[in-house]
């Protein structure tokens, strides 16, 4: 936690966490840096076997706030699967920890979690010039 004073009080100052309670949106706000900006979060967008993933449309989930400050998020495909992410938010960090269970008589190969972070509220993130970011790439040789 980081104290601050502001007209002789002391504040303290952490990132928040918000989650949806019927969906799987959320929000982090009051970053280190990013004090103005707003982070949206769609964890999972997409869960479950990789070959048959399944997307937020078909997903019921919801968050909820502990009573210490932390999060979960429990949400399932009736029958296929059940998920929960814990969250633990801290004075610079947010902490995910992601634990899928197969709920199906299928074995699943491969699973997979697409957890969406969208910066795009995050007007000092934004660079739609390109000049801040690049992005690098390797062709299928390796260079």
């Amino acid at each position: 936690m980081v104290s601050m004073c502001k007209g002789g009080v002391i504040m303290n100052s952490q990132i928040q966490f918000t989650g949806q309670p019927d969906g799987m949106n959320a929000q982090i706000t009051h970053v280190p840096g990013f004090k103005n900006d707003l982070f949206q979060l769609n964890y999972p967008e997409a869960i479950g076997p990789t070959d048959k993933p399944h997307y937020y449309t078909t997903i019921k989930c919801s968050w909820k706030e502990l009573s210490n400050g932390d999060w979960k998020c429990t949400g399932k495909v009736e029958g296929i699967l059940e998920y929960t992410i814990d969250v633990k938010v801290y004075e610079d960090t947010v902490d995910f920890y992601q634990r899928l269970t197969n709920q199906s008589m299928e074995t699943w190969s491969q699973t997979m979690a697409f957890n969406c972070f969208n910066n795009g509220s995050a007007i000092s993130v934004r660079d739609y010039e390109c000049i801040r970011h690049w992005v690098r790439t390797v062709d299928s040789s390796g260079s």
